[in-house]
C-alpha cells in the first residue's frame, strides 16, 4: 500500500554497486585488453563518495603506437614475460579508468594498488627489443606508477563503509594516469598487431 505524501517513489540515493558497476567494470578489464580505454568521462560521482575534479580529456588515440623495427622480435616479446606483463598493465588501467568514470572509489584503490604492481613488475621484465618503444614504455610507467600511488594515497576509508577521495591529490593521480595511458599506447599500440613468430607476415 502506498502513502499519500507524493507521487514520487522512494529514491535509493546509495550508489548503485550491485549487479550494473561490477558488469561494467569486468566489461572494462576484458576491453582494455584490446583497445586502450582512453580517458574520457570522468568524475562522475554519487552516495558519500567525495566528487573529483575532471582534468581536460584527452583526444581519442587513433592508430597509436609505434612502428618496431624488427616486429618478430617484438612479436616473440610480447609472446614472452613482458608481453604477459604489458597485458595486466592495460588491463588494470582499464579498470582504473572505468572505476573513476563510476565513482567506485574503493575499487578504484584496489586497482590502482594492482596497477602499481603490474608496473613494477614490468620493469623487472626483459625489454622491448626496439629503443625508440621501450623508452617510451619505460616513459609510461614512471607516470603509470607516480599516478597509481597518489591515487592510492588519495582515497581513505574501509571497504564497505564511507569512502573519501582527496579531490586535489585525485586529480593529479588521474592526470598522471591519463598521461601514462597515452604514452602507453602511443608506445605499444602497434605490438598487438606484430606478427607473431613464425607467421609469414
Amino acid at each position: 500500500m502506498h502513502g499519500a505524501g507524493g507521487n514520487h517513489r522512494g529514491v535509493d540515493r546509495r550508489i548503485p554497486v550491485p549487479a550494473l558497476a561490477l558488469a561494467v567494470l569486468a566489461l572494462a578489464s576484458a576491453a582494455a585488453l584490446v583497445y586502450f580505454i582512453w580517458p574520457g568521462a570522468s568524475a562522475r560521482t554519487a552516495g558519500t563518495a567525495a566528487a573529483t575534479p575532471t582534468e581536460s580529456p584527452l583526444p581519442p588515440i587513433v592508430t597509436a603506437g609505434l612502428t618496431p623495427g624488427n616486429p618478430a622480435h617484438v612479436a616473440a616479446w610480447n609472446a614472452g614475460q613482458g608481453g604477459a606483463a604489458l597485458a595486466a598493465i592495460r588491463s588494470h588501467l582499464g579498470t582504473v579508468l572505468m572505476a573513476h568514470s563510476v565513482g567506485q572509489f574503493a575499487q578504484m584503490r584496489q586497482e590502482c594498488r594492482s596497477l602499481a604492481i603490474d608496473v613494477k613488475t614490468a620493469s623487472g621484465r626483459p625489454p622491448i627489443p626496439d629503443v625508440a618503444i621501450q623508452n617510451l614504455y619505460v616513459k609510461a610507467q614512471a607516470s603509470l606508477a607516480s599516478g597509481a600511488a597518489k591515487c592510492q594515497a588519495s582515497i581513505k576509508g574501509k571497504t564497505g563503509a564511507a569512502v573519501h577521495a582527496n579531490k586535489k591529490l585525485l586529480g593529479k593521480a588521474m592526470t598522471e594516469l591519463n598521461a601514462g595511458g597515452k604514452e602507453l599506447s602511443n608506445a605499444t599500440g602497434k605490438i598487438r598487431t606484430s606478427p607473431r613468430p613464425g607467421s609469414n607476415q
